[in-house]
């Protein structure tokens, strides 16, 4: 059955629009503590890459839910380890093994149920449309895999006459970050009334996304259910976790400067950085490194880095960026992806703040 209703949208406490520290209080009724979640939301925007990997769902899929999925590694989210997942036609995965379909949107109510703990790059009452799938893929190496979910050619709401969007959740190894990958594939939206960000097992333990522009609101206060713009294609929101390195990745973006690849990333907080090592690849899946970029080491507000790459070759390339602390610690960057060309050379700069 399909929903005849229209949700009302939430109040929304006013954040910062590009990047907010959300800690997520998670209460126990039978314990006297509570504990806490630490997310940094990011709004980028990237390439949009499509994967090949296993179909779960085809063609006409609607208000289905998926079996056990193996995550590949054990991903951390919510206070619990996983290694596994269960995927919705409807735009959300869940890691309850109990988990069922749910077209009716809700972050805000959905803890204490069997669908939560529960991530949801577009939760609304979807189908799947003609040409369409949804699949998963698990790529890289341990210990920084990272397993890919996309929903193809999804009518939004079912209604839609053709294949509106396509989206992607990625989890990542070790680091448990989380990126929502967006295209807009040129259709119109009919009656869209989407939750989009995350929900915590327990009740009232939540964060939401106000829109899919590049400057949505964030809040764990109240909810918007009632999501209906389209994004532009690449358009990214990424779940950043405290890492084992002490700094901040603000941004990262790469982007093609005539014959060669133009890096520029921003830190915050770094404390005892020793250098970053730019990492880059022809797949997305085999990376070597390209040099290694000196940290300031320690600074109380942002850092900007920037680096050039002139390739080898003309074609796709993929980079991501090693953050190395004094002791040899390290977390890696999310990807980034696009269409260069160039003669065999590179160079660096970096700016203090």
């Amino acid at each position: 059955m399909k929903r005849r209703g229209i949700p009302s949208s939430g109040l929304l406490l006013s954040l910062p629009k590009y990047i907010l520290a959300i800690i997520l209080l998670l209460s126990f009724s039978s314990r006297s503590f509570s504990q806490y979640l630490t997310y940094t939301f990011i709004s980028s925007n990237s390439g949009y890459s499509p994967v090949a990997g296993t179909q779960v769902f085809g063609a006409h899929a609607d208000d289905e839910i998926s079996t056990a999925i193996p995550i590949g590694f054990a991903f951390h989210f919510d206070d619990s380890l996983f290694n596994n997942l269960y995927i919705s036609s409807n735009g959300f995965i869940s890691f309850n093994e109990n988990a069922s379909d749910s077209y009716v949107n809700g972050l805000s109510t959905v803890g204490g149920t069997n669908l939560a703990p529960l991530i949801a790059p577009l939760w609304d009452d979807l189908e799947v449309s003609n040409g369409g799938a949804i699949q998963y893929q698990l790529s890289g190496v341990a210990p920084y895999r990272v397993l890919t979910i996309e929903w193809t050619n999804m009518e939004w709401n079912f209604n839609a006459q053709k294949g509106v969007i396509n989206f992607q959740v990625k989890l990542y190894e070790t680091i448990n970050n989380i990126e929502f990958l967006y295209k807009d594939n040129g259709f119109t939206v009919n009656t869209g009334n989407a939750s989009v960000g995350l929900a915590g097992k327990n009740a009232g333990v939540f964060v939401s996304v106000s829109d899919l522009s590049s400057t949505p609101v964030v809040s764990a206060i109240a909810e918007v259910n009632t999501v209906n713009n389209k994004p532009t294609t690449g358009q990214a929101f990424i779940w950043q976790t405290n890492g084992i390195v002490p700094l901040t990745l603000l941004s990262f973006t790469a982007s093609c400067q005539k014959e060669s690849v133009q890096l520029n990333w921003t830190c915050s907080n770094e404390r005892n950085t020793s250098y970053f090592e730019i990492m880059y690849s022809k797949d997305g899946r085999n990376f070597e490194s390209a040099a290694q970029v000196k940290a300031i080491g320690n600074t109380v507000g942002s850092s900007q880095y920037h680096f050039n790459h002139n390739l080898t070759y003309s074609g796709l390339a993929y980079y991501k960026i090693k953050m190395v602390d004094a002791d040899g610690k390290f977390i890696y960057s999310y990807t980034r992806q696009v269409y260069g060309s160039g003669k065999s050379n590179i160079t660096y700069t970096q700016s203090d703040p």
